[in-house]
């Protein structure tokens, strides 16, 4: 968040429309640590190589900072989209 000035800046003095900004929670391990891109597999290639499916990668990372109402679990591609909602509503 505290970089997001400067990218309004950065749009304004390009003459470009600047989209829509949302901030997401801090992702974290399981003892509440900050996630680290130094820490086990966190490239998506190792996960692939591990055996798992695009499709499961997108769901879990979308529903990392993503809570819909409900109790479902798995989503498609086109229900992500159709359940996001920027606002939180």
């Amino acid at each position: 968040m505290p970089s997001t000035p400067k990218h309004v800046l950065l749009y304004q003095a390009f003459g470009w429309d600047a989209p829509q900004f949302a901030h997401l929670p801090l992702l974290l391990n399981p003892d509440r640590s900050k996630l680290s891109k130094r820490q086990g597999d966190v490239a998506v290639e190792d996960f692939l190589a591990k055996g798992y499916l695009p499709e499961a990668i997108l769901n879990f990372v979308a529903l990392l900072g993503w809570n819909p109402k409900g109790d479902q679990e798995i989503y498609s591609i086109d229900d992500l989209i159709k359940y996001f909602d920027v606002g939180g509503r």
